[in-house]
């Protein structure tokens, strides 16, 4: 029972605290302060700053999902074929394509954030 709550947490905790850090900074630049809506443009910021964190945190959950999954698959195929040794190969394999495209893409989401890129830039600038 304690491994299988060691691996639940393993699999959310890197997820839930990117959500908590996102909601964290987008608050500190204003964009998720519900009082600061007074316009559209402020509504469209403070809905981003809601939902792209929930959803790239929920995306980020579903790949770690299914990166477990497969890996439990991997672990029974091996078993079966009798080449349990060549485990750790395919894992580090499955990790190196499954890390690239997905941090690239989470870099690239949040790094053109509407709430924090723009956030309310003096008109001088």
């Amino acid at each position: 029972m304690k491994n299988n709550k060691n691996a639940v947490l393993h699999v959310w905790m890197l997820p839930l605290l990117f959500v908590l850090a996102c909601f964290t900074a987008c608050y500190l630049a204003g964009s998720l302060d519900y009082r600061n809506i007074i316009d559209e443009r402020s509504q469209r910021d403070f809905n981003a700053a809601l939902g792209m964190p929930l959803i790239i945190g929920y995306l980020w959950l579903a790949l770690r999902i299914l990166h477990r999954r497969s890996g439990k698959r991997i672990a029974d195929f091996l078993v079966q074929t009798n080449q349990l040794s060549q485990y750790r190969q395919h894992m580090t394999m499955l990790e190196k394509k499954a890390d690239t495209p997905c941090f690239s893409g989470c870099n690239a989401v949040y790094c053109n954030y509407p709430g924090v890129s723009d956030q309310r830039r003096p008109s001088g600038l």
